[in-house]
């Protein structure tokens, strides 16, 4: 069971209780894809006016996951675009 589970099956949410979503590890094309949602949003941001996009990186959140080193995984380094130790720019 997942620990975010907690032996319940559903989320609340706006609209009324959710089910739970199962999280499917991401294979390279899917790595590839997401960088480029990320990019695309990031322009989209500052196209609508906004100074900079900050991304929150910490405690779990997707691009924690490709930089901590107990959640690093084949499919992680299998991608080109995004090595496992890439640093990250502060600008």
């Amino acid at each position: 069971m997942p620990a975010a589970d907690n032996g319940q099956n559903e989320t609340p949410s706006i609209t009324g209780p959710r089910d739970y979503v199962t999280p499917k590890e991401l294979d390279p094309y899917g790595i590839t894809q997401t960088i480029a949602d990320y990019a695309d949003a990031a322009r989209n941001a500052i196209a609508a006016g906004f100074d900079g996009v900050e991304i929150h990186g910490a405690n779990g959140y997707l691009i924690h996951q490709f930089l901590a080193p107990n959640t690093k995984n084949v499919a992680a380094e299998a991608s080109p675009c995004f090595p496992a130790t890439a640093p990250m720019s502060p600008a």
